[in-house]
């Protein structure tokens, strides 16, 4: 398995330069080098280990939808697979990745995801209590939840 390492010895490069390249901050690599180094990830497959980046940046690039289940289990409803798609598809257009879980009890649930590192989460179908709980136990700089708060100033 190819690795940074790898990489860098090939396009003549140290790690932190192609790791720049990886994060997109393309402006710290002239563009032959970035153009040398995406040029041969691309031949030999390279793919990023997203556990070691999250270890090494302490972000997972995870960003977790909790369902405040209270105990029912429905059909989804086509609105519900609507708004997954759009809230999948907005998540992932900013290079994350969306981690969905049910719970019956939503602030149980933190302990499970300050275990994955996650960068957010949006809380459904709970009190704003609830989701600010979450918050707290995560150390989260926000939540969302389905009652909005009115914005200061």
């Amino acid at each position: 398995m190819t690795t940074v390492r790898d990489i860098a010895a090939e396009a003549g490069v140290s790690a932190m330069t192609v790791s720049n390249v990886l994060n997109g901050r393309t402006d710290k690599v002239s563009a032959a080098t970035a153009e040398r180094i995406r040029s041969i990830m691309a031949r030999t497959g390279y793919v990023p280990n997203r556990p070691a980046t999250a270890l090494s940046t302490s972000r997972s690039n995870i960003v977790a939808l909790i369902h405040a289940a209270s105990g029912q289990r429905s059909q989804p409803s086509p609105h519900d697979s609507i708004f997954l798609d759009e809230v999948e598809r907005r998540i992932t257009s900013t290079g994350r990745f969306l981690m969905i879980r049910s719970a019956d009890d939503v602030s149980h649930t933190s302990a499970e995801l300050r275990s994955w590192r996650v960068d957010g989460a949006i809380v459904l179908g709970a009190f704003t209590s609830e989701a600010d709980e979450v918050q707290a136990q995560l150390g989260l700089p926000w939540s969302s939840s389905t009652t909005t708060r009115p914005r200061a100033g």
